[in-house]
């Protein structure tokens, strides 16, 4: 298994939405996270792609403290530290 931890691109949402919608039930939305990467100075977006297919993101807002917007990680590969690494991945820019 090859794993990618990297920015969200906007032609990752779709993928995230429907991530979202398998843990959650629901979705922030594409609007929401299309103006989240294109507009929002505070947000930072990664995802974790597993065999070049998105299975995980986490979103933040940084500013003057860091707020996770969202986190989700698929049923399959949870347990296995992905969602420690997505977050690790901010750690060690601040």
């Amino acid at each position: 298994m090859k794993y990618l931890i990297r920015p969200m691109e906007i032609s990752d949402i779709d993928a995230v939405i429907a991530g979202e919608e398998r843990v959650f039930g629901k979705s922030l939305g594409h609007d929401f996270l299309l103006s989240e990467l294109e507009i929002n100075p505070f947000s930072q977006y990664i995802v974790l792609e597993i065999d070049k297919k998105v299975h995980g993101y986490v979103g933040l807002w940084i500013g003057d403290n860091i707020q996770i917007v969202n986190l989700y990680v698929d049923e399959e590969y949870q347990g296995m530290g992905f969602g420690r690494k997505e977050t690790n991945v901010y750690r060690m820019k601040f």
